[in-house]
C-alpha cells in the first residue's frame, strides 16, 4: 500500500513539472516550426537569436523586464538586417487608434555602438484593399524607431545604452513612418507622425485597414548593432496579446530532482519494511 502511493506521489508530481513547463502560451521558445514567431527578414550577417540573460550582468540581466530570456537582435555592416515577427489577426488600424494600446521592452548594448540611433525598432503590418498606392498590393508596414520618440517626437535622437526602455504606443502616443500607402512612397525612415495623425492625413479609409503582423527588427544602414527585445503587450478591443521571450527549458532535468526525491521515499520505506522484519 506504502509503495503504491509513493507510486501515485511521483506521477503527479511529474505530471505538475509537465504542467508547469508548457503553461504560458504567451512564453515563445523559438522561432519557425510549431512557434507562432518568426525570423521575418534576415539579410547577410544579420542574426536574431532567443537567448538567456542570465550571468551577463549589469542592467542587461538585473533589470530584465520578463523572466531570464530575450531576443538579440545584431548587425555587423550594411545591409545588414534582422527582424522577427508574427502574423495574425490582430483588429483594424481604426479600432487600435481609438483605443488600442502597444508596448515593449528594447536595450541596447554599448559594447558594439556603430550607429547611435539604431535600436529594435516595432512594427505593424496592415492591409487595405482599397489602396491604390505605388505597389497596388494594400499592404504597408507603419514602424515606430526608438530614435524618433527617445526624446522629442520626431527628432532624432541617439539611443540610451545599457539599460532596459520601455516603449508604450497607442493612437496618440509614439510616432510612425510608413513604408508606403494611397499614392504616397516609402519614407525609408524619415520622421513620421502618431497614428492618429496619419488618419487625419489619409482619412477614414485607414479606419477599415486590417493589422495583420507585429514584427522587431535592425533596418539596413544600422551596422554594427547589438540590440535586445522583450516583453511585448498588445491590446485593440478584444484581442490581447502578450509574448515573452524565454530560451527553451529542459523538461527532463527539471524532473530529476522530484524523481530522486520520491526514489529517496521508496528507499527509506524500504529501510524501515527490513527493519520490521
Amino acid at each position: 500500500m506504502k509503495v503504491r502511493v509513493i507510486h501515485q506521489f511521483l506521477g503527479a508530481s511529474l505530471l505538475l513539472v509537465s504542467t508547469t513547463i508548457g503553461a504560458s502560451a504567451a512564453e515563445i521558445n523559438m522561432f519557425g516550426g510549431s512557434s507562432s514567431w518568426d525570423r521575418t527578414d534576415i539579410r547577410n550577417a544579420g542574426t536574431a537569436e532567443i537567448v538567456d540573460l542570465t550571468g551577463q550582468g549589469g542592467n542587461l540581466e538585473n533589470n530584465a523586464p520578463a523572466g531570464t530570456g530575450a531576443v538579440r537582435l545584431t548587425t555587423t555592416g550594411d545591409p545588414d538586417k534582422a527582424e522577427v515577427g508574427t502574423g495574425g489577426d490582430f483588429g483594424t488600424l481604426g479600432d487600435f487608434i481609438n483605443g488600442g494600446s502597444l508596448s515593449y521592452n528594447y536595450y541596447k548594448d554599448s559594447f558594439i555602438n556603430g550607429n547611435p540611433e539604431a535600436s529594435a525598432a516595432i512594427k505593424l503590418t496592415i492591409l487595405d484593399t482599397t489602396d491604390t498606392g505605388p505597389s497596388g498590393d494594400g499592404f504597408t508596414t507603419f514602424v515606430y524607431e526608438p530614435y524618433w520618440n527617445t526624446g522629442t517626437p520626431g527628432v532624432s535622437t541617439p539611443v540610451p545604452t545599457d539599460q532596459w526602455l520601455n516603449a508604450s504606443i497607442d493612437g496618440a502616443t509614439g510616432t510612425f513612418w510608413h513604408t508606403g500607402l494611397y499614392n504616397q512612397g516609402n519614407m525609408a525612415g524619415a520622421p513620421g507622425v502618431t497614428l492618429a495623425e496619419w488618419l487625419a492625413i489619409f482619412g477614414t479609409t485607414l479606419l477599415d485597414a486590417n493589422i495583420i503582423g507585429i514584427s522587431v527588427g535592425l533596418g539596413t544602414f544600422n551596422d554594427d548593432v547589438v540590440t535586445y527585445f522583450d516583453n511585448i503587450a498588445f491590446s485593440n478591443g478584444a484581442i490581447n496579446k502578450t509574448y515573452d521571450f524565454e530560451v527553451a527549458p529542459i523538461p527532463v532535468p527539471a524532473a530529476l530532482p522530484l524523481l530522486l526525491s520520491g526514489l529517496g521515499l521508496l528507499g527509506f520505506f524500504g529501510l524501515r519494511r527490513k527493519a520490521r522484519l
